[in-house]
């Protein structure tokens, strides 16, 4: 229900369902493939909105694209957020150096 600024190759899609889910959804690599079939030898691909009708994705319950959504998001902050990915990571290679030395070190 507000106005926004929208360039030429933009589609707004209405639905009801979880918009993170069908972001992530079609950003996966068969979407992505579907969403190339036919292009003509080009770097940006242009997809009418026909075309994207086309796209098959799986689409569970909203309750389950919401968890699914969650756990991407949680994922890529880790991948992404260098404050909270770092010392997760550090925390992670700690459990494992401490797990290897037990074993080692237990006859």
């Amino acid at each position: 229900n507000e106005k926004c600024m929208a360039g030429g190759d933009t589609v707004v899609m209405k639905h009801n369902q979880d918009p993170r889910y069908i972001s992530y959804a079609l950003s996966t690599t068969d979407a992505q493939a579907q969403k190339s079939k036919g292009r003509v030898k080009s770097k940006v691909v242009h997809s009418s909105v026909p075309a994207l009708k086309e796209i098959i994705i799986p689409l569970p319950t909203l309750e389950e694209q919401k968890r699914i959504a969650d756990i991407l998001d949680n994922f890529h902050q880790l991948c992404n957020d260098i404050s909270t990915g770092i010392p997760a990571e550090i925390e992670a290679r700690t459990k494992q150096y401490e797990y290897y030395r037990d074993k080692l070190l237990t006859f």
